[in-house]
């Protein structure tokens, strides 16, 4: 499906304006968790990074769209799919990724085993590594958090 929007315009700024109102429309469809996968599928191929980073974060974007944004020009893009929360199909190739803005967002999101921060702690960047430990640790603590309420509950149940 390919759509063509052409803004007649009498000079260059009422259609550099069009075109800005035009890419906060996509940014918005492309934000909303109300989407379908194949809309988002079909703004992947936008060349606004703005736009491809609102369809990477999206928990709608399927797998495959991911694995192609995975591979854009812009670490911005690539980043935004760090943060996704089925990035764990893609960890081992964004914890290896040449921009430290990618493997920064990845030690920021919560939903990876302990070796994927443990990996990243060890960083050649140090905000990278940091972030990654500080990331285990707040997932050791709720882990943990989560272990005390079921030991409470499990108790209280047998009294």
């Amino acid at each position: 499906m390919k759509v063509k929007i052409e803004v007649l315009a009498e000079n260059m700024d009422e259609a550099r304006i069009a075109e800005v109102e035009l890419e906060q429309i996509l940014s918005l469809v492309a934000s909303n968790h109300d989407a379908p996968s194949d809309i988002l599928n079909v703004m992947s191929k936008a060349k606004s990074t703005g736009v491809l980073m609102e369809v990477a974060e999206n928990p709608n974007t399927d797998l495959d769209t991911l694995e192609k944004l995975i591979a854009d020009k812009s670490p911005e893009v690539r980043a935004a799919v760090a943060q996704h929360p089925n990035a764990i199909t893609f960890v081992w190739k964004l914890a290896t990724d040449e921009s430290p803005l990618v493997r920064y967002c990845l030690a920021m999101n919560p939903n990876f085993p302990e070796h994927v921060y443990q990996t990243l702690a060890k960083d050649e960047n140090y905000r990278v590594a940091r972030r990654a430990k500080r990331t285990l640790s707040r997932v050791k603590a709720a882990d943990s958090l989560v272990a005390n309420i079921a030991h409470f509950f499990t108790a209280r149940k047998a009294s």
